[in-house]
């Protein structure tokens, strides 16, 4: 069983860490802190999923629209440090360009920050009465709902699945290996997930998908074909590469099962 009292314990450090991360952005605009706080709200989305999903309600949908808005305010400034990065890493000469982004980039900094009361009050959870949302939650449940994110991602990794399934399975994973600090012992026996075999398609599909969005990106600002045509090989490679991990998944992803997924 996970206890109610685990899951406040876990919600609020990881509402503290968030935070922590949050006011450190605000600061030194270190690009760092800004995804070490959006990870955090991740494992945060991650737990109120499960918790929802047991509980079979929506009781815990008014803090992750809440959450999502800060998180989202953030994913915007992070698309744009990508775009920045690929200027960087592919040597393109564009200087004007780059200012161009360097403005937008500050634009949004000076959003975020205009809005920083709201996101902190968002993110400061400690006057809240959030404990009361929380239940128990048997191993049958969280087998449960183990089994159903597994089976959701054979559905949608199979060979018929379009591409564009990729990163709403990415979501899913991060789900599986957020949560696995969370599992009671007994769950971890019945059911072994294989954590690294998960971690790398993560991150292989990750950096898939930051290779599209810098091609959309480069296609809007630039008619470079020779830097658009090395995107697309890397998309190319990323993609190969998933495929292979992707051979037998329901054998890989789990080492050990004694329930039926």
């Amino acid at each position: 069983m996970l206890k109610k009292e685990i899951q406040i314990e876990y919600f609020k450090n990881k509402s503290d860490s968030s935070l922590r991360h949050f006011r450190k952005f605000i600061k030194t605009q270190d690009a760092s802190e800004l995804h070490q706080m959006r990870v955090d709200l991740k494992k945060i989305k991650s737990l109120l999923n499960l918790s929802s999903d047991c509980q079979r309600s929506t009781i815990h949908s008014d803090r992750i629209k809440k959450i999502n808005k800060v998180f989202k305010a953030a994913g915007k400034i992070r698309s744009l440090q990508l775009n920045l990065k690929i200027l960087e890493t592919d040597s393109l000469n564009y200087p004007d360009l780059r200012n161009v982004q360097l403005k937008i980039l500050k634009d949004h900094y000076r959003d975020f920050y205009c809005n920083k009361k709201d996101y902190q009050k968002i993110l400061d959870n400690r006057k809240e009465k959030f404990a009361k949302n929380f239940r128990d939650i048997e191993d049958k449940c969280l087998l449960n709902f183990l089994g159903k994110s597994i089976r959701k991602l054979n559905l949608m990794f199979s060979p018929y699945s379009e591409r564009k399934n990729f990163h709403k399975c990415r979501k899913i994973i991060k789900d599986l290996i957020y949560l696995n600090e969370l599992l009671p012992t007994e769950v971890r026996t019945d059911i072994r997930i294989n954590l690294a075999y998960l971690k790398d398609l993560e991150d292989c599909i990750g950096k898939w998908h930051d290779n599209i969005s810098g091609i959309n990106f480069l296609q809007r600002v630039s008619s470079d074909k020779e830097i658009t045509e090395n995107l697309k090989m890397k998309i190319e490679k990323y993609f190969k590469l998933i495929l292979l991990y992707l051979e037998n998944f329901k054998e890989k992803v789990i080492l050990k099962n004694q329930f039926s997924i």
